[in-house]
């Protein structure tokens, strides 16, 4: 695997930017989005994450970042869950460390 060179939006030549939405009517606090050929894009909530802390947004993060890596939902208390109220940890745990060496080798 190369490595993932990721940027705030705005930047060219980049694999993966990171921006903020105020998008109310949609139901997600963030998002991953594959672009094919253009950059892919981790889009922030803030209709959402306004209300959450700064460990709640980082696990959001954390959490499309995995998308990124093409990671899939994985079991509650994990980054990877399903859910914001599913994941009650702010850290990795061992199962979504477990996914990502399966997945990429390492």
């Amino acid at each position: 695997m190369n490595a993932l060179n990721v940027k705030q939006s705005g930047a060219v030549g980049y694999d993966l930017t990171v921006n903020e939405v105020n998008l109310p009517d949609e139901t997600y606090s963030g998002q991953y989005v594959n672009f094919g050929a253009l950059p892919d894009q981790i889009k922030l909530n803030r209709a959402y994450t306004d209300s959450y802390t700064p460990t709640q947004r980082r696990v959001v993060l954390v959490h499309e970042l995995g998308h990124a890596l093409w990671l899939d939902h994985s079991c509650d208390s994990q980054i990877m869950g399903p859910s914001d109220s599913s994941r009650k940890v702010s850290t990795l745990q061992d199962l979504d460390k477990a996914v990502y060496r399966y997945k990429w080798g390492w």
